[in-house]
């Protein structure tokens, strides 16, 4: 009897408990804000914890203060500090002035640091080095990490750090050592079809796009494939993972010109479809989805749509002009779009995510490239022209004449 109630309990916990709970969560990230980290956690879901921007955002930093980033590429932000793509760090709220700056690329801050695939004497040999967030101090972590272009941040997660090139690279922060390396298969379409982009996780699993229409699943501790779809044009996008389920876009040419766009729900242990609905839009903007519990935010190139989390079904849907990746803070979600059908005026705009109703825009400086958006707590940073940034916060009452 005793035996066999335990092989009962050895047969709950293989088979009814869900996969989710084998997976370890990174406290780091969990007792930190949710902007240290593109996309406001490792999963990559655009969902921000802070308080939102909800009415009347003003310019607290008057004329955008200028970074030496790069316009519309991710932003983090951590012990009162503003990290942006170059890295550059800039002291927050106060000074606004250039703490100091390193011409790399690619970034992902964990705990008291900075860590960036470098470039070293030539374009394509990179190594992976580390920035102390104070004071800019280097140390090189891997030589020659990489001899192939990457198209997205590092993931640092329980001190494993994870990046690409044409291969998916795991590498210890406390012995230094490598721990795995996944070769992405060359794909027959030309280019630089193999190279590995943006990379998200559950806690056991990395997932991870390429140029070649191709995402893939492989096991965090080992690097083993569990498995890939094609099919699936990400590029540098996220394939954004909350509790169990990929959430991603798919764009396919079926004749000359001609696309049709779909979302996809993706089973996360074993690749199977969960539902997929058309969006019936010429393609997907970079970065498209955020992802919350109830509702699901897809930017396409000529409107913002919002999709019931559980059946895909289309809640709502608003016309917006080449809108960004949008980002959520509990039920607003903003991104930024163009004001008009011509030339390089931008406004940030701000919906409630469960109707699509605008709450607020706001306009931003001329740019000739996208901006990036990190939510705080009611504040939203934008990195836009000419690497500079705008900070709106929410000014509680307005003067009467406004």
């Amino acid at each position: 009897m005793k035996n066999s109630t335990i092989l009962n309990a050895l047969y709950f916990l293989l088979f009814f408990i869900s996969p989710l709970a084998l997976a370890e969560p990174d406290p780091w990230y969990a007792n930190n804000p949710s902007c240290v980290i593109d996309r406001g956690n490792p999963g990559r879901t655009g969902e921000y914890l802070a308080e939102p921007l909800e009415k009347n955002p003003v310019n607290i930093w008057g004329d955008a203060f200028n970074s030496t980033g790069i316009a519309g590429n991710p932003m983090a932000c951590t012990k009162d500090f503003i990290i942006s793509f170059g890295p550059t760090v800039a002291y927050k709220n106060q000074t606004k002035k250039l703490w100091w700056g390193a011409f790399d690329s690619n970034f992902a801050v964990y705990k008291d640091f900075i860590y960036v695939l470098s470039r070293g004497r030539t374009i394509s040999v990179k190594d992976f080095v580390k920035y102390q967030i104070l004071d800019g101090k280097k140390e090189t972590i891997v030589k020659n990490a990489t001899t192939d272009d990457s198209e997205g941040d590092p993931l640092i997660y329980n001190n494993v750090a994870y990046f690409g090139g044409k291969s998916l690279t795991a590498v210890d922060l406390n012995t230094k050592k490598q721990l795995w390396k996944f070769d992405v298969t060359e794909p027959t379409r030309p280019g630089p079809s193999a190279t590995v982009c943006s990379l998200s996780t559950d806690g056991e699993r990395i997932f991870f796009s390429d140029w070649g229409f191709n995402i893939f699943a492989v096991e965090m501790k080992t690097g083993k494939l569990l498995w890939s779809k094609d099919g699936f044009g990400l590029g540098r996008s996220y394939a954004a993972v909350m509790n169990g389920n990929l959430y991603l876009g798919q764009t396919k040419e079926h004749k000359k010109y001609e696309y049709t766009t779909e979302v996809f729900k993706i089973d996360a242990v074993t690749g199977k479809t969960v539902w997929h609905t058309p969006m019936n839009s010429r393609s997907f903007s970079s970065l498209s989805l955020a992802v919350s519990t109830e509702v699901v935010i897809v930017s396409c190139i000529d409107k913002v749509v919002g999709l019931d989390t559980k059946t895909g079904e289309i809640l709502w849907s608003i016309f917006a002009r080449r809108p960004t990746a949008p980002v959520l803070v509990k039920n607003i979600a903003y991104f930024v779009e163009h004001s008009r059908s011509y030339g390089d005026d931008y406004k940030a705009t701000a919906v409630n995510k469960f109707t699509g109703k605008k709450l607020w825009s706001f306009d931003l400086p001329e740019s000739n490239t996208e901006y990036g958006i990190m939510p705080d707590n009611k504040k939203v940073y934008i990195s836009g022209a000419g690497s500079t940034t705008t900070v709106l916060e929410q000014q509680e009452s307005l003067p009467k004449s406004q």
